[in-house]
C-alpha cells in the first residue's frame, strides 16, 4: 500500500491504470500470479476521487479505527486529493533551513 501512495504523491497527475500496486521486487517473486489488466476510470487520482465526492458525497470512504470520514469530508480537507496540491517532498528549488 505504501508503494501506491507514493506513487500518487510524488506524481498527482498519474492516471489509475499507470500505479503499479506491486513493487518490481514483488512481480518478480511472484511469478505465477496472473497478469490481468482491469480497466479504469480514466483521470487522475485526485479527479476521479472529486468526482466521486460529488456523485456519492455522503457515503462513507474511509473507516480508520473509531473514525468514519465522507468522500465530502475528505474532498473538503485541503490536503486530499486536490489537483492544486503540490508534490509532497523536496524539491530541486527547495532549500535545507539550516544552510
Amino acid at each position: 500500500m505504501e508503494h501506491t501512495l507514493v506513487q500518487i504523491a510524488r506524481t498527482p497527475e498519474i492516471l489509475l491504470r499507470d500505479i503499479r500496486l506491486l513493487t518490481a521486487t514483488e512481480e518478480a517473486d511472484s511469478p505465477s500470479m496472473e497478469r490481468t489488466i482491469a480497466d479504469y476510470p480514466a483521470g487522475t487520482f485526485h479527479g476521479i476521487f472529486e468526482a466521486q465526492a460529488e456523485r456519492i458525497p455522503e457515503q462513507t470512504a474511509v473507516i480508520y479505527e473509531d473514525t468514519e470520514l465522507t468522500y465530502h469530508e475528505l474532498n473538503e480537507r485541503p490536503i486530499c486529493c486536490s489537483s492544486s496540491t503540490k508534490p509532497w517532498g523536496p524539491t530541486r528549488t527547495s532549500r535545507r533551513r539550516d544552510a
